[in-house]
């Protein structure tokens, strides 16, 4: 063995025992914040935020359907444009 003075013995016995287990706090950040945290508040900014996204999609959707029509009018006018020429 090492010869090791009486106080790192002592240092490594405490450092190789295992380590109580903490108890599990699911949001811990929040627990302070009871008084002022409520989950189901609604807060303008994440209002503001959805109502953000929920019009970038609409207008992706109308964007959509108006580029298959603009797609199914110059199709039809292809058509045409072959019968024609034929």
């Amino acid at each position: 063995m090492i010869n090791l003075d009486r106080n790192a013995r002592i240092t490594a016995v405490v450092h190789l025992a295992p380590r109580p287990r903490e108890p599990f706090i699911p949001f811990r950040a929040l627990t302070g914040l009871l008084h002022e945290y409520h989950p189901l508040k609604i807060i303008p900014k994440t209002v503001v935020w959805l109502a953000g996204a929920l019009l970038l999609l609409a207008l992706g959707m109308a964007f959509t359907f108006w580029s298959y029509q603009q797609i199914a009018t110059s199709s039809a006018e292809r058509q045409h444009t072959r019968q024609v020429m034929s």
